[in-house]
């Protein structure tokens, strides 16, 4: 072989070892939630077998918490892109509340296809998509499992012919996906029919069918309410029936759907829960509201931006819980 065969040999293969080496690139977008910037770091770090690069959106209107959310990522030592707010989608409580949280949605959207296009679509390898409230509570690689799949994320379902992608938490191999700059996460009318934010893959999953995705939790999604007792999101959900939710989880002990069901905690211990957990629910010591995802692999807080309204000491009392409860956790589970 000569010298000039070995160079060109060379030059093909060293691009394949650096996209295979490449890091998982982790995105959030934060609003109003400065403090849940390190403590996500801090539970990516800690559970997270990858390695990875965290990327920080700073989508905040308030000029006080934008500075926040900068000094935040400076103190830590990590990555953040202030988000253009010029022309963007503001609260207005005049919209239509039968369409929900149009705006934090339409706020959402605009902010995630900013950040797609300044660095997701740029990498050459996996992309993890996430809400800033979100916190990985248990051993979890996203190599692994995305390793036969192109995109994976929470399926949603609008009138049975819309399907889309939760834009909470997505996953995404960006050196596999064909035509990936022609993504919409756009909210909006979908034949009429309303759809959340990411609604509009739709349109690139229908022209894209030969798309290996994965849709995770599809039974059901998991929930602690405000009385810690468990209750399910319906897979067969389709946005407009609102009556078939929520549906309380049936304890096999006592056949109860009732929320005071004294055998709360064993549902979770029949789902193979972390014991850390069912012991903090069961002593109250564990945040209410909140959402599982992957059965107990995240940890959804919900409303960080508190476009539902609750009270201040509702959520005094719930983000005290949150913080305490995963200090607990980040001190006592070691990383292996």
């Amino acid at each position: 072989m000569n010298f000039r065969n070995s160079i060109l040999i060379l030059g093909l293969i060293l691009p394949y070892c650096l996209l295979s080496n490449e890091k998982l690139l982790i995105i959030t977008h934060n609003y109003s939630q400065p403090a849940f910037i390190d403590l996500q770091y801090r539970s990516f770090k800690k559970f997270l077998i990858d390695d990875f690069e965290y990327v920080v959106f700073n989508d905040a209107t308030d000029h006080n918490i934008a500075r926040t959310i900068d000094s935040m990522c400076i103190s830590i030592g990590i990555q953040c892109y202030k988000v253009p707010q010029k022309n963007r989608t503001r609260a207005n409580l005049k919209l239509d509340l039968n369409r929900g949280i149009f705006w934090a949605a339409a706020r959402h959207a605009e902010a995630i296809h900013y950040s797609m296009d300044i660095v997701a679509f740029k990498h050459p390898g996996l992309v993890m998509m996430i809400d800033s409230d979100m916190l990985l509570i248990k051993q979890f690689s996203v190599a692994t499992f995305m390793q036969d799949y192109d995109i994976a994320g929470l399926r949603q379902v609008r009138d049975e012919k819309i399907r889309y992608l939760w834009a909470g938490l997505m996953f995404f191999r960006m050196d596999k996906l064909p035509h990936k700059n022609s993504m919409q996460f756009k909210n909006g009318l979908i034949d009429g029919t309303y759809v959340d934010s990411g609604g509009f893959l739709h349109y690139y999953f229908q022209e894209n069918p030969q798309l290996k995705i994965l849709c995770f939790d599809q039974e059901y999604r998991h929930f602690i309410d405000e009385n810690w007792s468990n209750y399910i999101f319906p897979s067969h959900f389709n946005g407009n029936n609102f009556q078939t939710w929520p549906q309380y989880l049936q304890c096999k002990n006592c056949k109860s759907t009732k929320k005071t069901c004294p055998h709360n905690t064993r549902i979770l211990k029949e789902l193979n829960f972390d014991a850390t957990i069912i012991q903090a629910i069961r002593a109250k010591k564990f945040p209410p509201k909140v959402e599982f995802i992957l059965k107990d692999t995240f940890l959804h807080y919900q409303d960080g931006s508190n476009y539902a309204n609750q009270s201040p000491k509702f959520i005094k009392q719930k983000k005290e819980l949150l913080f305490n409860f995963m200090t607990d956790i980040l001190n006592c589970h070691d990383k292996k």
